[in-house]
């Protein structure tokens, strides 16, 4: 058979025992080969004139759900690679000291391709009850992040500041994300992360604690979990990689693995 279809025989050892499918462009020689219909092979099963229009509508929708899931996983593969060359480039040619937001932009588009390639749909049967469960998994996960991330607020290694000690030195101190300091130097962000931070914590308690009738909850936290991640941003953007430490590199990640988990917490 391999040989009439110019395929090699792993590829048929493969159909045959249902972990690969054959290409589109194989499959009229295959059904010629033997002696069935393009329906029947993508059906895996004969069909009667009694069923011929049933088998070929399922045919059909197999076909596009193939399709469908071949090309998520082209996609979760481009940003995949996209992401890690985003992570690779800063710390090759910058260094972790000059911490790049191209760096940060990659980190969230792997997050994004690794979601994408492991995210798969439950059956119709146990759809609702999957759903829900994992509604209130991704609840208890978010609220896990942002617990880890108010313990790294809390270091006093997170929020930067960089004093002039003469025409040519500069001192590069850190504080608590909790810290007045910085803010009385007009570094307001990282104060304000924490404090929106703690807000987020707090009504997603409240969310997994309540669990019925907390949309409003659910949208406002996820509000205030944009609002931080940009504000713990802004410092690079506004003064300089200096500006940015490996725990507020962190923090920034966690918030956007925090932000992600809600996003699937709050579907509908």
């Amino acid at each position: 058979m391999a040989e009439k279809i110019c395929v090699t025989d792993k590829a048929v050892s493969r159909w045959e025992t249902g972990k690969g499918f054959p290409d589109v462009s194989n499959i009229k020689s295959l059904a010629e080969v033997l002696n069935v219909s393009i329906t029947e092979i993508v059906n895996g099963e004969r069909t009667t004139p009694e069923n011929i229009e049933e088998k070929s509508d399922n045919a059909i929708i197999e076909a596009f759900n193939y399709s469908k899931q071949m090309s998520k996983k082209t996609i979760g593969v481009l940003l995949l690679i996209a992401g890690l060359g985003l992570i690779v480039y800063p710390l090759i040619f910058t260094g972790i000291s000059n911490f790049s937001v191209l760096l940060l932009l990659g980190i969230a588009i792997v997050i994004t391709a690794i979601f994408i390639l492991s995210y798969k749909k439950s059956s119709i049967k146990n759809m609702g009850k999957a759903v829900k469960l994992s509604k209130y998994s991704s609840g208890i996960i978010s609220l896990i992040v942002l617990t880890a991330t108010l313990i790294l607020e809390m270091l006093p290694s997170g929020a930067v500041l960089i004093f002039a000690s003469g025409p040519d030195e500069r001192i590069k101190q850190t504080f608590s994300y909790f810290s007045l300091t910085p803010f009385g130097y007009a570094n307001f962000f990282p104060l304000l992360t924490a404090l929106l931070t703690v807000v987020v914590t707090i009504l997603t308690t409240i969310v997994i604690i309540k669990r019925v009738n907390v949309t409003r909850f659910q949208n406002t936290a996820f509000i205030c979990t944009v609002i931080a991640l940009i504000f713990s941003i802004i410092p690079i953007l506004m003064f300089g990689t200096g500006y940015m430490s490996v725990v507020g590199i962190f923090i920034t990640i966690l918030l956007l693995v925090s932000l992600i988990f809600q996003a699937l917490s709050n579907r509908k």
